[in-house]
């Protein structure tokens, strides 16, 4: 996983070039909040936001439907945007379940986790 910094960042969101998977992480939640909005401004369109955006809750969700949602090709759009919030809160079971959309990223999604701290 490559470090980038903020410029980067948001040049690559900007230019809707972000790599299929992105690890948003960092103890100050309006930084992170922040990403997110300029994520789903650039990335998801307002007509198909219904059928290809996705939004869960680390401690809620039910992570074999994350990673399944993660591998659905996009309807009718060239992207699938996936994000999981509160990503700390994974234990390593959850994270071996996400670990084959982690390993081979899927190119027709954009699979979004944020945590607030990586242990």
């Amino acid at each position: 996983m490559a470090w980038i910094e903020a410029e980067v960042f948001y040049a690559q969101i900007k230019s809707l070039s972000l790599s299929p998977v992105v690890l948003l992480t960092g103890e100050e939640p309006y930084l992170i909040r922040q990403a997110l909005d300029q994520i789903k401004s650039q990335y998801v369109q307002d007509e198909m936001k219904d059928f290809n955006f996705t939004e869960y809750f680390a401690g809620d969700a039910q992570l074999d439907q994350v990673r399944d949602n993660v591998e659905t090709l996009p309807t009718f759009a060239p992207l699938r945007v996936i994000i999981l919030k509160e990503a700390h809160e994974l234990n390593d079971s959850d994270w071996e379940t996400l670990e084959p959309v982690l390993q081979k990223p899927v190119e027709s999604t954009l699979f979004v986790i944020t945590a607030s701290r990586l242990d």
